[in-house]
């Protein structure tokens, strides 16, 4: 687990806290789960696509674009909604096709400095 000590440390955790109108506490909680579940996404989900199981990567992207929109993480949000219609659709995807998605994931990462250890 990767903690986030203090939302007070970082202004933008400490303006989502406001947005969602939690305890500092639970979202530091909710923000380390997240974390736990999704820093590892671009190997999971590469690894997903090689076999091609599309299905798979249907259902990690749905409760993703969730947790997502959950937190209020729209952008990131936006790219799994995207991602979901096109597999809903019946279209694949290529690993090249996921990496705005990688990049989108990394920037909330930085943004609320959830990789960081104290």
């Amino acid at each position: 687990m990767n903690p986030v000590n203090s939302v007070s440390n970082n202004p933008a955790l400490s303006a989502l806290a406001i947005q969602l109108g939690v305890p500092e506490k639970t979202l530091l909680t909710v923000l380390r789960l997240f974390y736990d579940e999704y820093h590892t996404l671009p190997e999971v989900a590469n690894q997903i696509i090689l076999k091609q199981d599309w299905r798979a990567l249907q259902g990690l992207i749905h409760k993703m674009k969730g947790s997502s929109g959950s937190l209020q993480m729209a952008a990131l949000r936006n790219q799994l909604v995207e991602l979901e219609g096109r597999l809903k659709q019946g279209q694949t995807l290529t690993v090249e096709q996921m990496q705005p998605l990688y990049s989108e994931l990394q920037q909330v990462i930085d943004c609320y400095q959830l990789d960081t250890r104290s």
